[in-house]
């Protein structure tokens, strides 16, 4: 598999991913979205801050889609701060 070269970035304010754990689904904000070529191949992904740099968050086997939430994504920041 070659590597997706990023064209293009943009911000993804709200939007979350949803990946399946053992315990139920978890939401990863997402930190922008990336317009992704691979040869011919053009496409668009959201970008998650992994546990030591962004990565494209399709990529993971246990990733379920995405999802808008700014409501939801305001509260986890709330909680952050507490």
């Amino acid at each position: 598999m070659s590597t997706a070269k990023i064209v293009q970035m943009m911000p993804a304010h709200g939007w979350v991913a949803r990946f399946q754990e053992e315990e139920g689904e978890y939401l990863s904000p997402l930190v922008g979205w990336a317009v992704l070529q691979t040869g011919e191949e053009t496409r668009v992904a959201g970008l998650v801050a992994g546990e030591k740099a962004v990565e494209v968050c399709d990529q993971d086997e246990d990733f379920l889609g995405y999802a808008y939430m700014p409501d939801t994504i305001e509260d986890m920041l709330d909680d952050l701060d507490d």
